[in-house]
Formats: structure tokens, sequence, C-alpha cells
């Protein structure tokens, strides 16, 4: 078997069919999907259960709750994958139905030990913003590597399952940040020359349901914000209209079904978002070099200012010191005229 999908969920049935659904209608399908299940309570185990029964490809691994995120609960799925690579798929993503093809054909290169596409944010008002990160960057694989700084879902990754030699399995014993960890332990260890992206859009993320708005995302990020409320900046496709009473994911879910073209048109309309956001931040630091620039000519017209403000101060000091003398002078000559004119009437009248 080519690929074993891991496909971890707690309490999300509300859209963990949908979830499903965009595994099971990929183009790609050589795989398997292991659906594990981390104390779930909410009749998950009911719905993947009727997966199970249709589709042979569909795994159920009902666990009780693990600690913090359930990472030792997926390794336990990890550990009967049958598949040569381990893609992920996260309970509330929905992904293009061309994504794991993308992914899996990164991997025929065999130099290449792990791969990511990109993704599409979509916020609960339908708003999509592409993401803006990859990991041929210096710096942000930097911040990747620290765990710090990442954009891109767990939806996105794959790697060969040879990985779980090499550098271990999921760490059980972190509470979260347990994804961040594993991918940059195998980033680590083979160098990033053995990690390839996809420059494709293929993968919708939604914001999880523990993130409030106070989390800064892509979705809430005020350039894109801006650009979605300013008229034909941005595509139509790149706008979710999202029913009363239904999730985005089954928004979405159906918009893909109904319109089989959406998926390439919302890459295409990301790739062009993406220029509109860079032309905006080139005007912003243009405006903002102009602005330096006159904020320059102001302190140099400071400077001529000061210059002259200080001649002034050496004029008026040197004004100062003749006036004095002249004082002094002038109150000699007083002094002088007194005893002459005294002398004089000594002269007459002694």
């Amino acid at each position: 078997m080519r690929l074993s999908i891991l496909l971890p969920t707690h309490n999300r049935v509300d859209v963990l069919p949908f979830a499903i659904e965009s595994v099971l209608t990929q183009t790609f399908t050589d795989f398997e999907l292991l659906v594990v299940g981390d104390g779930c309570t909410d009749g998950t185990a009911e719905v993947v259960e009727r997966y199970v029964a249709q589709d042979h490809r569909v795994r159920w691994f009902d666990l009780p709750k693990g600690f913090g995120f359930g990472y030792e609960n997926r390794n336990i799925a990890l550990r009967e994958a049958r598949g040569e690579l381990i893609a992920l798929m996260a309970h509330d993503d929905v992904n293009a139905p061309d994504h794991y093809r993308g992914l899996v054909s990164l991997m025929d290169d065999s130099s290449i030990q792990f791969g990511y596409s990109s993704a599409v944010w979509i916020a609960k008002n339908g708003d999509m913003v592409p993401t803006i990160f990859h990991l041929e960057d210096s710096e942000m694989r930097k911040g990747f590597l620290d765990k710090v700084w990442n954009r891109l879902p767990a939806t996105c990754f794959i790697h060969r399952r040879e990985a779980f030699e090499k550098v271990g399995m999921w760490n059980g014993e972190l509470k979260k940040g347990g994804d961040i960890d594993f991918w940059g332990r195998i980033v680590q260890h083979y160098g990033h020359q053995a990690v390839k992206g996809l420059p494709v859009f293929s993968t919708f993320h939604f914001r999880a349901i523990w993130r409030t708005q106070e989390f800064i995302n892509p979705d809430n990020e005020p350039p894109w914000l801006r650009l979605h409320t300013q008229t034909e900046r941005l595509s139509p496709w790149l706008k979710l209209e999202v029913p009363t009473g239904q999730t985005e994911q089954e928004a979405l879910s159906s918009w893909l079904r109904i319109k089989p073209e959406a998926a390439h048109e919302i890459n295409h309309a990301c790739i062009h978002g993406l220029m509109s956001h860079d032309w905006d931040l080139e005007r912003l630091a243009d405006g903002q070099l102009t602005e330096i620039q006159n904020l320059k000519q102001q302190l140099s017209e400071l400077d001529v200012l000061r210059e002259r403000t200080g001649n002034l101060v050496l004029q008026r000091d040197a004004l100062k010191l003749e006036r004095d003398r002249l004082k002094a002078k002038i109150k000699e000559q007083k002094a002088t005229k007194e005893a002459q004119n005294k002398r004089r009437w000594w002269h007459w009248f002694g």
C-alpha cells in the first residue's frame, strides 16, 4: 500500500463526515484511512462505523481519552499502518480532490523525506485567505524548528513511514505541540534538502473551536480583512457563502461537489490574492519610505535652523560683550569727566 492517512478526532461529529468524505473521494485511491477516536463521546463511533461498513479502506480505532491531544493514541494506530507514506487529515478540514495525489507525487523523488502543500484558511464568515509560509525560507524554517512559528495545518504534511525508525514516534508525554515537535525532528534528522513543498493550495483549513478570535491567524490579519472589504480586490472564488444552520465545512463540501472546477479556481484566486497582498505591502512600504525621507528632510532643515540659531546665539553673546564693554567705557568716561569737573571747581573756588 502506498499511503496511510491518519485522522485523529475528538468529539467533532458535526464536521467529521465532511473530512472523511473529502478523503474517500480523492483522485488518488491507493490508501488506507486510520480514524483514531480520542475518547469520543458524541456519537463519533456510529458515524465512523458506517464508513467502515461502506469502504474497506477505512479503519476505526476507538480509544479512551489520551493525555492532552492524545498523541499516544495516534501512535497506536500508526504502528499498524500499512502504507509506505504517512499523511494526516484533521477532523475539521476539507481537501481538494487532488490533494493526496499531489503530496504522493512529491515523494516519488526518493531524496525527499518530508513534503507539504499549501493551505487556504476559511473564516467563520466564509472569507478565504491563502497561507504565507514555506520551509525553503531559512527564517521561516528556523521559526518552525524552534517551535515558535508555523502556518501550515497538519493536513498539509506527508512523510515516509521509515521516519518513525529514525526519529521515533509522536511524543505522547506532550500535552500540545506534538505535531511541530515530530515534524521538526524529521527535518533536523534528514536536513532541509530533504524537504520539499508543493505550491498548490489543496487543503481548506478552518479555525479550531478552541481558537478564539483573539488568536491571530491568517483569516483575521488586518491586511486580509482590508482586502476582503474592498471592491474587486479579491476574486469571488475567495468568498464562501455559508447558509444559516450549516457549518463552513458543510458549505464548502457542497460547493466543491456542485462546482468541480472550484478547487482549481480557488487555487488560481489564491495566487492573485497573494499578489494583491504583496502589492498593498509594497505600497505601504513605499509610503513609509516617503514618510522617512520627508522626516529626514525636516531633520536636515532643523539642523540648518539649529546652526543658524547657534550663530545667532554667538552673535548675541558677542553683542552682549560689546554692550558691556561700551557700558564700562561710558562709565569710565563719565567718571573721568566728573573728576575733571571737580578739579575745575576747586580751581575757581579754592
